[in-house]
């Protein structure tokens, strides 16, 4: 299924858009919608080892990559265990390009060596360590998040964008180092919200929209970054949830709505 509008850039099926159903069915539905990429959800409590032939295999089979697996998350304290391994074994496996970590630790000392953990899990791979900043975890603004890797010396993380979470810690318009954004997160979503983590959650994981389809000022950041940055479409919406409960219609209507919104700031 192909929209009006190509783009060369890389274009991902985020997990969060299909969160009822698993890495399977995601990447599935990523290379029947016509997207050059999916990212997986790696739970490890629930995570079957069969599935890895089979994302293997429709890897090999539609010529999809795996842009990103997730989610690593650091808990206060910094330490990790084993399921936290799990996750970025899963990755190498799969021959993901990222894997997204959230930290519930801010303190340098104590966040340090969790970075350099993480880093050592990924040192040889294609897997590269994205730092998420988002206001319901300790690491709440780009500025925080680039504080707390420079302090830890022993790493090879980039920092994630969120297009929503940006606006939400207010830092549209700050200057971006496009080394450290090796990919983005992109929807579209209210120009505000409140500041309580009840509305910041619900926000987060139900009040997103396509591309184009809100009030975010996407094309800002957009060309503050390489023409090429790949995109996951992060688009968590009870809406989308609601008008397309097939996972197909829903990931495709998601991806013809972003095309015509790149389609837009580029002829525009």
């Amino acid at each position: 299924m192909q929209t009006a509008y190509m783009s060369t850039r890389r274009i991902s099926l985020a997990s969060g858009v299909l969160p009822e159903h698993d890495a399977v069915t995601v990447a599935q539905t990523a290379a029947a919608a016509g997207y050059t990429d999916a990212g997986l959800m790696v739970r490890p409590d629930d995570w079957n080892a069969g599935w890895e032939s089979e994302l293997l295999d429709i890897k090999a089979a539609h010529g999809i990559g795996f842009l990103d697996v997730e989610v690593l998350w650091i808990p206060a304290g910094g330490a990790l265990d084993d399921g936290h391994k799990l996750i970025a074994d899963v990755g190498v496996r799969l021959g993901a390009d990222h894997l997204l970590v959230v930290s519930d630790e801010d303190d340098p000392e104590a966040l340090a060596p969790a970075l350099e953990q993480i880093s050592a899990w990924c040192q040889g791979t294609s897997l590269k360590p994205m730092l998420e900043f988002l206001r319901i975890t300790a690491v709440q603004s780009l500025g925080q998040a680039r504080e707390l890797l420079a302090a830890a010396e022993a790493h090879r993380f980039g920092i994630l964008i969120d297009s929503l979470h940006l606006a939400r810690s207010r830092e549209y318009g700050v200057a971006l180092n496009a080394a450290q954004h090796s990919y983005v997160q992109l929807c579209d979503g209210p120009a505000a919200c409140d500041d309580s983590r009840e509305a910041l959650l619900t926000d987060a994981l139900d009040l997103r929209s396509a591309p184009g389809e809100g009030e975010l000022p996407l094309g800002q950041l957009l060309a503050a970054l390489p023409e090429d940055v790949p995109l996951s479409l992060e688009v968590r919406s009870k809406w989308y949830r609601d008008i397309y409960p097939d996972p197909l219609a829903r990931a495709a209507a998601i991806l013809e709505q972003t095309q015509k919104f790149l389609g837009e700031i580029n002829h525009g």
